[in-house]
C-alpha cells in the first residue's frame, strides 16, 4: 500500500509523505497496523489526525475540480481497505454503471457513438443522451448513504470510518492560498479510494 504512492504524490496537512513509512522497522509497522485496526473498531480517527486539504485543480473543460488530500494515516488506511471495497463492487456490479474499470465516461461516450453509427448505417432511427451530475460528490447525504449501505450490505465498519474522514476539518487550497478551517455537513470527498463506489451505492 505504501509503495503504491508515487514519489511525487501531494502531501497533506500533516506534511508526511506516505512513503516515509518505508523507513520504519517491521515492529514499528506492526504497531502502525494495530493503530489502524483500533480505528476500524472505534469508528473514528485519533484526535491527532489533522484536517483534509481540498485542492482546487483546473479542469480541461473550464472551472475547478476539488480533490481531497487526506492525512497520511487516512490515505494508507484507504489503500489497505481498497480490496474489500473492490470485492463489494464486483458482487454488486450493474451493466448501467459507468464508473468502474474499463467503464469510464470516455467508454460510455464511445459506446453511444457506436450505437448511433450502427443505426445510421442500417437506416434506423436512434437517439442518445448523456447526463453529467453537477457537484454530485458534494451533495451526497450521509444519512442516505448509511441507509443504502444497510440495504445493499456495504461494509458498515468501513463506511463509518470513511464518513469520519469526510467530517474532518477542511482547508481549501487554490494557487498557494489556504482557507481557514471549514467543516462539511454532507458530501463525499473526491480523492477518497471509495468515493466513486459510495456514489454508485447511493
Amino acid at each position: 500500500a505504501v509503495r503504491s504512492f508515487p514519489c511525487g504524490t501531494a502531501i497533506g496537512s500533516d506534511a508526511f509523505h506516505p512513503r516515509i513509512l518505508l523507513r520504519l522497522s517491521p515492529s514499528a509497522l506492526l504497531l502502525f497496523l494495530a493503530l489502524l485496526m483500533a480505528c476500524d473498531r472505534a469508528g473514528h480517527w485519533p484526535r491527532a489526525v489533522t484536517n483534509v486539504i481540498i485542492a482546487l485543480l483546473p479542469k480541461l473543460s473550464g472551472g475547478l475540480r476539488p480533490i481531497g488530500i487526506f492525512p497520511t494515516i487516512v490515505r494508507i488506511w484507504m489503500r489497505l481497505r481498497a480490496p474489500i471495497i473492490r470485492e463489494w463492487e464486483c458482487l454488486n456490479d450493474r451493466a448501467y454503471f459507468f464508473a468502474s474499470k474499463m467503464k469510464g465516461a470516455n467508454v460510455a461516450l464511445w459506446l453511444q457513438a457506436g450505437h448511433l453509427e450502427a443505426a445510421a448505417i442500417s437506416k434506423k432511427l436512434s437517439g442518445a443522451s448523456l447526463a453529467d451530475l453537477i457537484k454530485a460528490f458534494e451533495r451526497v447525504s450521509h444519512q442516505l448513504l448509511v441507509r443504502e449501505a444497510q440495504h445493499w450490505a456495504y461494509p458498515l465498519w468501513h463506511l463509518r470510518l470513511t464518513l469520519a474522514a469526510y467530517r474532518l476539518g477542511r482547508r481549501i487550497s487554490i494557487n498557494g492560498l489556504v482557507s481557514g478551517l471549514l467543516y462539511a455537513l454532507r458530501g463525499i470527498t473526491a480523492g477518497s479510494v471509495s468515493a466513486t463506489t459510495e456514489l454508485r451505492l447511493l
